[in-house]
């Protein structure tokens, strides 16, 4: 997507920002919720 300089649909770009980094940051925030409960049960 980003070798083709010239050629970015940023159509395409933004269409996956809007729709995959949202989803993207549930995942993290879970799993960082996760590790931080794990952390706290090992004390």
């Amino acid at each position: 997507m980003i070798h083709e300089y010239f050629g970015v649909n940023l159509q395409l770009v933004w269409d996956a920002i809007e729709q995959e980094v949202p989803r993207l940051q549930q995942k993290i925030e879970a799993i960082l919720r996760e590790w931080d409960e794990g952390s706290r049960s090992e004390d």
